[in-house]
């Protein structure tokens, strides 16, 4: 009888080591695969129910949080923090084209979201945009400029605040302050202003390698010596060649990705993240907000 049951549930394919020979491995495999049967059923419904609490807490956040588009509520929103980031940096994802939202478009309307969110605190004057592939550094600089600042109008409309676009690593930026040889004169001391800088794979490793074979290089033609290679020196490099530290850091996706960001710039940084958030939205980031305004930073000696 065991014979028999055994063949059914082994076919003769299956690899003879891995089938019970005795009544009592039977029993002892059945046992732990119902076992471990139980665990993976525990497990995904705790996993469920998780998700399922992520997605009310978005969506409460949702209810709770709207700007309206007017950066007014947003100011007010924020008046109550203790302190904001000056440098905030934001990871986001590029979708499918033939998704809603998605696209290159949809990048850049997420891009003036949040840009349009930043001037409204009034307190943030850098945004670092991240998107892994860096579409949009290949399209020309002043046409993203329009898209950015077309978005934003809707908030603002008339009352546009000055807005700067660049791309580190490679030194192009618009508005580049001078038009026909002439500096433009710029509302510079307008609280809105804002700088963003547009990120990708390439500012992070790959960035340092190449700094790190230009101080080697250095050294051996004996230009640098090698007790001047510094992390000071190194900071101050990295700083020009990409950006300077972002104090906050928000990861807009449903998992903890940082998809390379150029890990020298977020030594110090508070890095937010909602677990199962698979959009750009103003909840989060006032979340985000309110968790830095409450962290506490130990740097040690």
């Amino acid at each position: 009888m065991f014979t028999r049951l055994n063949q059914m549930l082994y076919p003769s394919s299956a690899n003879p080591k891995f089938m019970p020979s005795d009544p009592w491995s039977f029993i002892c495999f059945h046992v732990l695969h119902t076992v471990l049967l139980v665990f993976h059923l525990a497990y995904s419904l705790v996993h469920f129910v998780q998700y399922v609490a992520h997605r009310i807490k978005i969506r409460g956040l949702a209810i709770s949080y709207h700007h309206n588009r007017t950066p007014q509520l947003i100011s007010h929103d924020v008046a109550d923090l203790t302190k904001l980031p000056n440098h905030l940096a934001v990871i986001v994802d590029l979708q499918d084209g033939s998704e809603e939202g998605g696209g290159v478009e949809g990048l850049v309307a997420q891009i003036s979201e949040i840009a349009a969110w930043c001037c409204g605190t009034g307190e943030i004057k850098q945004l670092s945009v991240y998107e892994r592939t860096g579409c949009l550094k290949s399209y020309n600089i002043k046409d993203v400029y329009k898209l950015v600042e077309e978005g934003m109008r809707s908030y603002y409309g008339s009352e546009m605040p000055s807005i700067k676009i660049d791309v580190p690593h490679s030194g192009a930026a618009h508005p580049t302050g001078e038009s026909n040889g002439k500096v433009v004169n710029r509302k510079t001391d307008n609280k809105n202003d804002l700088t963003i800088h547009l990120l990708s794979e390439e500012d992070g490793r790959e960035c340092l390698v190449d700094l790190t074979k230009t101080l080697s290089e250095l050294a051996i033609a004996k230009k640098l010596k090698p007790r001047d290679i510094t992390v000071d020196v190194i900071d101050e490099q990295m700083n020009m060649l990409v950006v300077t530290e972002p104090e906050l850091l928000i990861v807009f996706g449903p998992q903890l990705d940082l998809q390379g960001f150029p890990p020298w710039q977020i030594r110090l940084t508070e890095i937010y993240h909602q677990p199962d958030n698979d959009a750009v939205t103003y909840g989060v980031f006032l979340k985000a907000l309110q968790s830095f305004a409450s962290c506490k930073q130990n740097v040690g000696k």
